[in-house]
C-alpha cells in the first residue's frame, strides 16, 4: 500500500505520473488531499477537504493530524512531495502513522545553520501582501514539467483558498527539521532537485536516510516519473532485503 501526500496548492492527482510509473493508481485514488485543498471524494467529486478548526500552535501539526485522520492506516510507503514531503515527516515522527517506509520528494528540510537561515529569511515572505504572487513566482521558476501539467499545476495552485495555504508556507519555512529528521525511525529515501539538502548533513542528525538526486525542477516526479520510481523501486527493494536479514 502506497499513500500520497502532496504539497500546499497541489492536488493528490498531480502525482497521476509516478502513481502510474509504480503501478499505484489504486492506491493514489485512496490518498486524502492536503486539509483545505480540493481532493475528489468517494464519488469522484472534487470538492474542498474540510480543515479540522486549529487545535495547536502549529499548522503543520495541524494538518499531519487532520490528513492522518483521513488516510486511516499507512502500512507500507508514504510518499509525500514539498511541503507533502514536510507533513509527512511530522505524521511519521510523531507516530500519527506507521509506514514501513517513507519517500520525501524536494521538500524544504535542512538542516544546516546556513540553510536553515535562509530559508527562515524567506518565512517573512508570507506576511507580505502580495504573498500569493511570490508564492506563485517561486513555484514557477522550478516548474520544469512538460503541457498539460504545467499549466495544471499553476491553474491548481491559483485555486487553492488562501487559507490553510498561506499559513502552511510560513509553517513549512518555520519548522525545526532538525527535530523531525532526528525523530524519523524508519527508512527514508530524500528524492533532491532543487533543495540544499544533503547526504552528509542528514548523517549528522539521521542514521535512517539515503539521498538520490533526480531532476529537473521541484516537481521531478512530474518531469521524470519513470526515473523517480525507478529510484524508489531499488531503494525500497533494497532496504526490504535488510530488513529480512535482520
Amino acid at each position: 500500500m502506497i499513500r500520497f501526500l502532496h504539497g500546499i496548492g497541489g492536488r493528490p492527482a498531480h502525482f497521476e505520473p509516478l502513481a502510474d510509473a509504480l503501478g499505484a493508481v489504486a492506491d493514489l485514488a485512496a490518498s486524502p488531499a492536503l486539509p483545505g485543498h480540493p481532493g475528489t471524494d468517494a464519488g469522484g467529486q472534487g470538492r474542498p477537504r474540510a480543515a479540522r478548526p486549529a487545535t495547536d500552535a502549529d499548522p503543520v501539526l495541524d494538518a499531519a493530524r487532520t490528513w492522518a485522520a483521513q488516510a486511516g492506516p499507512v502500512p507500507g510507503l508514504l510518499i509525500g512531495h514539498s511541503t507533502g514531503g514536510v507533513i509527512a515527516l511530522r505524521a511519521v515522527a510523531d507516530g500519527l502513522v506507521r509506514p514501513r517506509a517513507l519517500v520525501v520528494i524536494d521538500s524544504n528540510v535542512p538542516v544546516t545553520d546556513t540553510a536553515l537561515a535562509a530559508r527562515a529569511a524567506k518565512a517573512r515572505l508570507a506576511a507580505r501582501s502580495d504573498w500569493r504572487s511570490v508564492l506563485r513566482a517561486s513555484l514557477a521558476r522550478d516548474l520544469l514539467a512538460p503541457e498539460p501539467w504545467r499549466e495544471r499545476i499553476l491553474t491548481d495552485l491559483d485555486a487553492t483558498p488562501d487559507h490553510p495555504m498561506r499559513e502552511l508556507w510560513a509553517a513549512v519555512l518555520a519548522a525545526d527539521t532538525r527535530a523531525l529528521w532526528a525523530g524519523i525511525t524508519v527508512p527514508t529515501l530524500y528524492v533532491r532537485s532543487t533543495r540544499d539538502v544533503h547526504q552528509r548533513d542528514l548523517d549528522a542528525v539521521t542514521e535512517h536516510t539515503t539521498v538520490v538526486d533526480v531532476g529537473p525542477g521541484h516537481w521531478p516526479h512530474v518531469a521524470e516519473p519513470e526515473a523517480v520510481a525507478s529510484v524508489i523501486r531499488r531503494w525500497h527493494t533494497t532496504v526490504a532485503t535488510q530488513a529480512s536479514h535482520r
